[in-house]
């Protein structure tokens, strides 16, 4: 089922999948939350591509892209992938529509992405590879 916390009006859920780690974000965001589910939602940042999920929301601000932008941050620190899936209301309110990183619809969606992202980092580095052996 996953790890669940709750932390001032949002639950947050983190649980694996083969190419990541999913942390999804429910109820609210704002009303000075931001930082502090940032500090949680990072602590999920491991070895593995991240998936941020803020599918389950029911209010959010637009600060709310701050916690956003601190758990890119923490995975660009850790070198690893990052993606956020949110509806069209949510990617308006936080103003993520030109974001350096995927912003998709479902989970599935963002697995994907990281599996083309493997996919296409294969096809560079094997050439590569054989040049070495």
């Amino acid at each position: 089922m996953g790890n669940l916390e709750l932390c001032e009006g949002a639950l947050v859920r983190a649980y694996s999948r083969r190419l990541a780690t999913v942390v999804s974000v429910s109820g609210e965001i704002g009303d000075g939350n931001e930082e502090r589910l940032a500090a949680r939602v990072g602590r999920h940042v491991l070895d593995d591509a991240v998936v941020l999920d803020l599918g389950g929301l029911t209010a959010v601000s637009e600060q709310g892209r701050h916690l956003v932008e601190r758990v890119y941050d923490v995975c660009r620190a850790a070198g690893v992938d990052f993606a956020v899936v949110a509806a069209d209301d949510v990617t308006a309110t936080m103003n993520l529509v030109d974001a350096p990183y995927p912003v998709v619809r479902s989970v599935p969606d963002a697995l994907r992405c990281f599996a083309d992202f493997t996919g296409a980092r294969r096809q560079v580095l094997l050439p590569l590879l054989g040049k070495i052996a």
